[in-house]
């Protein structure tokens, strides 16, 4: 699953979201430039994964991406994505 999500006002910023749901490896991106961020536990019992990150310099926004695994055969199902900005939901995704 890959998307993307422009970010702020005044100062503008253009995040990356991929997930790569057979070995849980999760990547952002700000303005092209890579983010740390871990990776989804692939035998977890957790249907749930939060990932956080804080963007901008001068206006600064969090942006959190929570992820939703069915409970069976994850790695061949739809999961569910919500992005939110500053504690709002501005995408839900499937896929």
């Amino acid at each position: 699953m890959k998307f993307q999500i422009d970010v702020g006002d005044q100062e503008k910023h253009q995040v990356e979201f991929t997930h790569e749901k057979t070995w849980g490896g999760v990547q952002f991106s700000v303005d092209g430039a890579a983010v740390p961020a871990g990776a989804t536990p692939p035998l977890s019992l957790n249907r749930e994964c939060v990932f956080t990150l804080l963007v901008g310099e001068q206006e600064k926004h969090e942006v959190r991406v929570q992820l939703v695994r069915p409970w069976l055969f994850a790695a061949f199902r739809r999961w569910t994505y919500t992005v939110f900005v500053d504690g709002k939901a501005v995408r839900t995704q499937e896929g």
